[in-house]
């Protein structure tokens, strides 16, 4: 069964101007003077254990210093630097690993609105109409051309998110448009052998553009801002999920979960 859009989905438009988007350190060394003749009388013995102790005291800490520095000489140095040969990730929200928070500014609304608009109005295209139950091979040739119109508008909208999945910083949002690439891309390459359960894969597309289409119009009409401050924060998550392929996203759920039964 598909999901409906909500009342009034697209009609409302945001409103215009809305958020869019000294020297070196002294090399002298650290140990201290000899100590100077010994005293006369009874105070030589005195001078010499002091002596023999600080021999021995030399004679310690060049052995530590030797070990320490014979273990980090040679062909394969152990390399200091804290940091990672691995390029920067081109993905904005790679580093948001923060609780999920009220978003009260994306850069990807401005540019994401029209996408939805444009495929919005090609799915009104009588596919909208259509009953979901009817298999491909039952479709009347108008019917076929109204599928293979949104399935066109649904490729179109996909390729264009990839870019915007990459541009939020905000992890959620680019799972949401991840999720709407993947079941999207899965919807259309069924139409050749459509099927009535593969409505439903539509239905989770429908839904993730519709989420992004409502968090943006949260932000531009203000209220994310307004009421943002008043949700109680959420706890840091404990796992993130590992950053993929945003050009080719998975679904997020490829088999029955037992949440889904409750």
């Amino acid at each position: 069964m598909s999901v409906p859009p909500p009342p009034n989905q697209w009609g409302a438009q945001p409103p215009a101007g809305g958020p869019q988007w000294g020297p070196p350190p002294s090399s002298a060394p650290q140990w201290a003077p000899p100590p100077g003749p010994p005293p006369s009388g009874g105070g030589k013995g005195k001078w010499i254990f002091g002596g023999i102790a600080l021999l021995a005291v030399i004679a310690v800490t060049v052995t530590i210093t030797v070990l320490v520095v014979g273990k980090n000489s040679g062909s394969s140095p152990t390399p200091t630097s804290t940091g990672t040969s691995a390029p920067p990730s081109d993905i904005a929200s790679a580093n948001d690993k923060g609780p999920a928070t009220i978003i009260t500014e994306d850069p990807t609304c401005a540019p994401s609105t029209p996408l939805f608009e444009t495929l919005a109005a090609q799915q009104r295209n009588g596919w909208d109409a259509r009953d979901p139950s009817i298999p491909a091979p039952a479709w009347t040739p108008a019917v076929r051309a109204q599928y293979e119109a949104v399935a066109q508008a649904m490729r179109s909208a996909a390729d264009q998110m990839v870019p915007l999945a990459k541009l939020t910083p905000h992890r959620v949002m680019r799972e949401l448009y991840e999720q709407f690439i993947a079941y999207a891309r899965v919807y259309i390459d069924r139409i050749p052998t459509y099927t009535a359960a593969d409505d439903h894969l539509v239905g989770v597309s429908n839904s993730a553009m519709d989420s992004i289409s409502r968090i943006c119009a949260a932000i531009n009409y203000g209220s994310a801002s307004a009421r943002g401050p008043l949700v109680p924060p959420a706890s840091s998550p404990t796992h993130t999920a590992a950053l993929g392929d945003t050009a080719a996203p998975q679904r997020f759920l490829t088999e029955p979960n037992l949440t889904c039964g409750d």
